[in-house]
């Protein structure tokens, strides 16, 4: 398994994780608390069949990898993966 690939897959643990067991967000001046979760057959996953028909609320999980870089030479360097990973929320369209 390459690291780009290992990468995608941390990422999408945590997108999932996040998605499903969510109950707070914290930000460096609060706490949000009581959020909505999603049920793991409402995320949209890339290059996955996914029909959002008689969802109320769906999510679509969207990796964006950067170009890699040196990080270190020799023997022992690596790369430097950099990238985003982005949730949308997804409403039935006339609900709100």
């Amino acid at each position: 398994m390459t690291n780009e690939t290992k990468t995608r897959a941390a990422l999408f643990t945590a997108a999932s994780d996040f998605l499903t067991a969510n109950a707070s967000i914290t930000t460096s001046t609060e706490t949000v608390t009581g959020l909505p979760t999603i049920a793991s057959t409402s995320i949209a996953w890339p290059n996955q069949n996914f029909d959002p028909a008689g969802k109320a609320v769906w999510s679509s999980v969207h990796y964006l990898p950067g170009t890699p870089t040196v990080g270190a030479v020799g023997p022992g360097g690596r790369d430097v993966f950099t990238g985003f990973i982005q949730i949308d929320i997804n409403v039935a369209p006339d609900s709100g």
